[in-house]
């Protein structure tokens, strides 16, 4: 097993291309390290790299303390896993699994130990004589994954490797791959799009977004404090709600005008920084499940107050989308990813601010009481408030 380090490593295509700048990180023994964003983010870049499929244009890349930008790619002792299974159709489950280990020429006895062993692992050992054409997707994948475990490389490298299966499958897939992954111990490097994923999965996650890391962390640091806007909008589902606010002196503390509302934070929302920003316009973020019915909170939680415009049952909760009389905020960062969304979320956000109104997200209790069409309050927990310059959209901490 080994450590991954990236030092100061850029790409720079010959067109003038940046699709990687200034990464440094370093993977752990051991971990399994999730890289996520937006399509064209440089995320499958930083793959490559490391499978030495693409060169490092300046930096380091270090496997295992060993600089490896000039090292070929058979000589690295990693294993790819790709999203396309990338399996031979003429060869059986045992012959693609052992491929590797055929193409290094090790004894036949060797190899027929290695491949029971592996297959055993990954529930194959019943369709090793079949063909790829006569397996079902998930079963493809593990073959796939079967034929970069058989060779025990150091680090593993997979590059959106369920984005191929059936919503079910990905699930299972996703705690197959971990379970796996935990019991080898390899270095991962994994690669999606999708945030699910990154969360459910990763031991840390790298938000990368134009090529450059915008924060590093736990799946629960990333949710919990997002470094800037585009962390905390592209982490959640429901997306973070965010209203342009000014932030004012209001009686003993601190308040944000959010529209024609001026809702007081209590202590615990205001961080010392936040005093700095005393008449300035702010972003203030709130996630859907920190948005709830005011009846579940003592009374001294923030309000903000809305129209409904749509209920979403979804049997052990509701989604209770209120329009709210705000600006939305809506900067580069989050058109972005809109955009990874659909051409659709961008014009519904281009819609909100031409009529100076936005739709927020509440996470109600199943039995609430609540239809569309008339006023609703939802209820805030004040320590669960995130406050963002939206010059920098940095994290106001």
């Amino acid at each position: 097993m080994a450590s991954v380090t990236f030092a100061r490593v850029d790409k720079i295509y010959p067109d003038g291309t940046r699709a990687v700048s200034g990464l440094d990180l370093e993977v752990s023994d051991g971990e399994l390290m999730v890289f996520v964003g937006p399509s064209g983010c440089g995320k499958t870049t930083v793959l490559r790299m490391v499978a030495g499929l693409e060169e490092i244009t300046s930096g380091e890349l270090r496997i295992g303390g060993q600089v490896v930008n000039k090292v070929e790619p058979r000589q690295r002792d990693v294993a790819m896993v790709f999203q396309n299974y990338a399996l031979y159709p003429h060869m059986s489950v045992f012959d693609n699994i052992a491929f590797p280990l055929a193409a290094r020429r090790l004894p036949k006895r060797e190899i027929r130990e290695r491949v029971t062993r592996t297959a055993a692992l990954l529930g194959l050992e019943e369709h090793l004589k079949r063909r790829p054409r006569n397996l079902s997707g998930g079963q493809r994948q593990r073959v796939a994954m079967g034929r970069a475990i058989v060779r025990q490389p150091q680090v593993f490298l997979m590059d959106e490797p369920l984005s191929n299966l059936d919503a079910k499958l990905r699930v299972q897939m996703r705690v197959e791959i971990s379970r796996l992954q935990k019991q080898l111990g390899v270095t991962t490097i994994y690669v999606t799009h999708d945030q699910v994923e990154a969360m459910t999965m990763g031991d840390r996650i790298a938000l990368l977004r134009n090529g450059v890391l915008q924060q590093l962390g736990t799946p629960q640091e990333l949710y919990n404090r997002p470094a800037n806007l585009f962390a905390a909008t592209f982490l959640g589902s429901p997306a973070m709600n965010l209203f342009q606010a000014t932030i004012r002196k209001g009686g003993d503390g601190l308040a944000v005008d959010i529209g024609s509302q001026c809702i007081p934070l209590p202590s615990i929302a205001v961080n010392g920084h936040l005093s700095e920003y005393v008449g300035r316009r702010i972003a203030v973020g709130v996630r859907p499940e920190h948005m709830i019915e005011p009846s579940a909170v003592r009374a001294g939680h923030p309000r903000i107050r809305g129209e409904v415009v749509m209920v979403e049952t979804l049997g052990s909760e509701r989604l209770v989308h209120l329009r709210v009389a705000a600006e939305p905020v809506v900067t580069d960062d989050l058109l972005e990813v809109a955009r990874d969304v659909d051409v659709a979320t961008v014009e519904a956000l281009r819609d909100e601010v031409r009529e100076g109104a936005m739709v927020a997200v509440a996470r109600f209790d199943a039995d609430a009481a609540v239809s569309a069409g008339g006023p609703q309050e939802a209820a805030i927990r004040p320590d669960k408030i995130h406050f963002f310059d939206l010059e920098t959209g940095m994290a106001i901490r």
